[in-house]
């Protein structure tokens, strides 16, 4: 989200802080939406986005919002809460918003944090699904692709034949050359991808419930008995992984990446097998 330039009376700010000061299960607020911006109008609701210690029920909420709106006294107040919305909207109004109350500063840094190393794997899980749409448009049916599905395990099959040839190498040759380093973190890389293209297009597909993160793909494949519980761990770990490499990928070092392929991939040898075996 494009961070639009918002400009808040400062009595507006100050008044709404004081208020929630005084809400202990308050943790966090942002103003979000068009209020303060180019595109207010007359229409234009006070939107709130408030982080809680402990979510409220709805009617707690549509009150606190109520003993706001009377305490400005001039303002529509939409509040929502950032405990129960998906990570792509948290995103959006932490990039799009005004934080305008925090009670902690550490507390709010470690939210920001997450939210922001997060929030473009959302977007991305997003894009997946809005391809995945359109394709299926294109195509004229809903249903399984057998033939993506095939590309996708033939390409992570020739990853893995690659990886293997590294893995056999002793650990001092593997480390000598940075070469086998940089070909082993973009063959891992790639074959998680393309795990997640194909988790992403089977819940398309199927209709299965939309996951919020790229471990929530394989939650939701593994809900549906797709993939075993037993492996749903180690797919979770993998993602975590390939989010390594994608956005601290400083800090992955030589040693870490020789034991991956030296142990695990034969998980995503059953990824495969499981997958060619329900579709094929």
């Amino acid at each position: 989200m494009e961070k639009l330039k918002r400009k808040l009376e400062p009595e507006l700010k100050e008044n709404v802080a004081d208020f929630l000061k005084k809400e202990a299960n308050v943790r966090l607020a942002y103003i979000f939406g068009s209020y303060g911006t180019k595109y207010q109008n007359t229409d234009s609701d006070l939107d709130l986005a408030v982080f809680f210690d402990d979510p409220p029920e709805i009617l707690e909420q549509m009150e606190l919002a109520a003993r706001l709106e009377l305490e400005l006294g001039k303002y529509d107040i939409d509040l929502i809460n950032l405990n129960n919305v998906k990570l792509d909207f948290k995103y959006e109004v932490v990039k799009g918003g005004e934080l305008i109350y925090s009670r902690d500063e550490i507390e709010t840094a470690e939210f920001k944090e997450e939210v922001l190393r997060l929030g473009p794997e959302a977007e991305e899980i997003k894009y997946k699904f809005q391809q995945e749409y359109i394709t299926a448009i294109k195509e004229k049916t809903s249903g399984i692709n057998h033939k993506r599905i095939a590309e996708k395990l033939r390409f992570i099959r020739a990853n893995l034949k690659k990886l293997k040839e590294l893995a056999e190498l002793e650990q001092i040759n593997f480390l000598s050359d940075y070469r086998n380093f940089d070909a082993a973190k973009y063959n891992l890389q790639a074959a998680v991808e393309a795990m997640l293209d194909i988790a992403a297009h089977i819940i398309s597909r199927e209709g299965y419930t939309s996951p919020n993160t790229s471990a929530d793909s394989f939650r939701i494949l593994a809900d549906e008995g797709i993939i075993t519980e037993d492996l749903l761990l180690k797919f979770v770990k993998m993602t975590k992984f390939r989010n390594r490499i994608v956005h601290l990928y400083d800090q992955i070092d030589e040693e870490y990446i020789y034991r991956i392929i030296n142990n695990n991939l034969s998980d995503i040898e059953s990824f495969v097998d499981l997958i060619a075996n329900r579709y094929f």
